[in-house]
């Protein structure tokens, strides 16, 4: 049972900046079963006696998602190679029931509010690949690929599959990119500042 739970708990992901959106999006909605579409604010949080912000690269977050339709926290931690690299990542996902609540475990806690993401989403499921079209407020348009379960033994045969499914779809992207959203707001507002 074990190890059945730790398979389930394993996401694969790959991350990159959208350059074609109309097109890719007419093309999902011809041949992909569409999933949702949905509004989503994360909110991310980091506990006092350990700041996921000082780890290079970052390799873990702790998030409440709100959506239409669910509240959620999500832990997620990918296995630290010391490279900002990796595809896959251990993912615990709860529903919340009491949001005011949570806040207040947070908070007595002493966990820290890091950031805010405001995300329209739109998802699609193709060839066991949920396809989700990212459009982040101050940051721009991306598309994720993901799938939950194994499909592979290692990150280069998953990674294979999802840029397989890019050219099969002519999807056209840029280069992959390795840091979650709340890291690429981040550096964003340095570059401001």
């Amino acid at each position: 049972m074990g190890d059945y739970m730790e398979r389930k708990r394993i996401e694969v992901e790959a991350k990159f900046p959208l350059i074609n959106k109309k097109y890719t999006v007419e093309k999902l909605e011809e041949v992909a079963s569409k999933v949702e579409k949905t509004k989503q604010k994360d909110i991310y949080y980091t506990p006092a006696h350990e700041d996921f912000l000082e780890r290079d690269p970052i390799c873990e977050w702790f998030r409440l998602r709100f959506t239409d339709n669910e509240k959620v926290i999500t832990y997620k931690n990918w296995s630290n190679n010391g490279k900002n690299n990796k595809i896959s990542c251990k993912e615990i996902e709860v529903g919340i029931d009491d949001y005011d609540g949570m806040l207040e475990i947070l908070k007595s806690l002493d966990f820290r509010k890091i950031i805010e993401v405001d995300k329209a989403r739109s998802s699609f499921e193709y060839n066991g690949i949920i396809i989700s079209i990212d459009s982040i407020k101050d940051l721009g348009d991306f598309i994720e690929l993901e799938f939950k379960s194994n499909l592979f033994d290692n990150e280069e045969d998953s990674l294979k599959y999802i840029n397989d499914t890019i050219d099969k779809l002519n999807i056209k992207v840029g280069e992959q990119i390795f840091k979650g959203y709340p890291q690429l707001i981040l550096e964003n507002q340095k570059k401001v500042l």
